[in-house]
């Protein structure tokens, strides 16, 4: 006769602040990629990825990123090398922004 199956074993519980330093390393790396991606589609995925952490830190950084101009000279002819990520961008900072309470 074949025996019963062993229940799975239970996850060991993680400590709290190793989640938390886990989740601020996950923060910092994608902060990292938004200032350092090569590509507008790297630095739109960090977007996403901070926007999923959910860490209200984020948001000087991603006010920051909406724009970030090359080019042209003295400001002339100068074009947003992240236009591609600007829209998510303010939408990730609109979702991490502190909730007001009701009234």
């Amino acid at each position: 006769p074949r025996k019963p199956a062993a229940p799975p074993a239970a996850e060991p519980s993680v400590p709290e602040s190793l989640l938390q330093a886990t989740r601020d390393q996950q923060v910092a790396a994608a902060l990292h990629e938004l200032t350092g991606g090569k590509t507008c589609d790297d630095r739109k995925a960090a977007v996403a990825r901070l926007r999923d952490l959910g860490d209200p830190k984020a948001i000087p950084a991603l006010k920051k990123a909406r724009y970030r101009m090359r080019g042209g000279l003295l400001g002339i002819g100068d074009k947003n090398t992240n236009a591609c990520l600007k829209v998510d961008a303010e939408a990730a900072i609109k979702a991490l922004a502190p909730k007001e309470p009701a009234k």
